[in-house]
C-alpha cells in the first residue's frame, strides 16, 4: 500500500533527532532540534550553519472542551548552542547531585 511504499529502511548510520512536545491545559510547548548542515569543501567539511533548539508555544483554544492548541498563532524562538548555556547558567535548578560515598567496610555486603 501507500503506507509501506513511504517508508523506508532504518539506517544505523544516519542520526535521528526527535522533537518533545508537552501538552497542558493552558497550551503547549514544543522543543524540536535543528540539524546543522554542513557544505563540501573537497577534502573537508566545512560549517555552513550551526545546529540550534527551536522552541515553540501554542496557546489552547479558546472555549474548547477537549485539548485543542492554535498552533497558527504559535510563537517561535531558536536558540545556538551558547544561548542555551547562558539560558541554563542563568536559571537556578532547584536539585542538587548527590555525591555517591564508597560504604564503609562495615557496612559492605559480605
Amino acid at each position: 500500500g501507500a503506507a509501506a511504499a513511504s517508508r523506508r529502511p532504518f539506517s544505523s548510520s544516519k542520526t535521528v533527532y526527535a522533537d518533545f512536545t508537552v501538552y497542558k491545559g493552558e497550551g503547549s510547548f514544543s522543543i524540536r532540534p535543528v540539524k546543522p548542515l554542513f557544505r563540501d569543501g573537497g577534502s573537508y567539511l566545512a560549517l555552513q550553519s550551526p545546529g540550534m533548539l527551536a522552541f515553540e508555544f501554542a496557546p489552547r483554544l479558546e472555549g474548547e472542551s477537549s485539548r485543542r492548541y492554535d498552533w497558527t498563532n504559535k510563537e517561535r524562538m531558536t536558540l545556538n548552542v551558547e544561548q542555551c548555556g547562558q539560558v541554563l547558567t542563568a536559571y537556578e535548578f532547584p536539585l542538587t547531585l548527590a555525591h555517591r560515598q564508597q560504604p564503609k567496610e562495615s557496612e559492605m555486603f559480605k
